[in-house]
């Protein structure tokens, strides 16, 4: 049985991964569905506990991270992030925790397929 952890991350792959392919279904948008396929594939992996699963994981936490990155490098060259500091703050917190759920997330599965062996 996995632990509460894994659990977790499996519920929240699943819920990414029907909400993208949701997205890319509203939006007829290709990218979005392709994200929810792999982390439906990620998320089905890891219940299975196949050990290729953690680099479906690892990718879909980087492309998350790096969107996010390119997203607030985009706004800093147009002046929007100088404008009002409390504001700015407030905008950038929602994707500043989903990086940190991304690193925890790819942290915590690190260390499912890599127990230390006693």
């Amino acid at each position: 049985m996995a632990s509460w952890v894994v659990q977790l991350i499996i519920l929240l792959l699943a819920g990414y991964g029907g909400y993208a392919i949701a997205e890319g279904v509203n939006d007829r948008q290709l990218i979005w569905g392709l994200f929810g396929i792999a982390a439906l594939a990620g998320a089905w992996g890891l219940l299975r506990n196949g050990r290729w699963s953690q680099y479906v994981i690892y990718v879909i936490a980087a492309m998350l991270t790096m969107s996010w990155v390119v997203v607030v490098w985009q706004l800093m060259g147009e002046g929007w992030v100088t404008d009002h500091v409390t504001a700015v703050v407030f905008a950038l917190a929602p994707g500043a925790l989903t990086v940190v759920v991304c690193v925890a997330v790819s942290l915590a599965v690190f260390k499912h397929f890599h127990a230390a062996k006693n």
